[in-house]
């Protein structure tokens, strides 16, 4: 094996790297936005559901006072 053979090697084995680490990267990507996406809507329905208390907890106060 001569020397451009060597190199050869070497540059399509680092070309295979190259495609493993973007591939896994992409795949990364795609699971940080569907649990960004899922913290959004637990984080949406915490408010919603903290709204509700709030409101009884207000409306209870009212009621009180009358």
């Amino acid at each position: 094996m001569n020397i451009h053979e060597i190199y050869m090697e070497a540059l399509e084995h680092e070309e295979k790297q190259c495609e493993k680490w973007e591939l896994e990267i992409l795949k990364l990507q795609q699971e940080l936005n569907l649990a960004t996406t899922y913290l959004q809507h637990h984080k949406n329905e915490h408010n919603r559901l903290q709204n509700i208390i709030n409101r009884q907890k207000h409306n209870n106060i009212i009621e009180e006072i009358f």
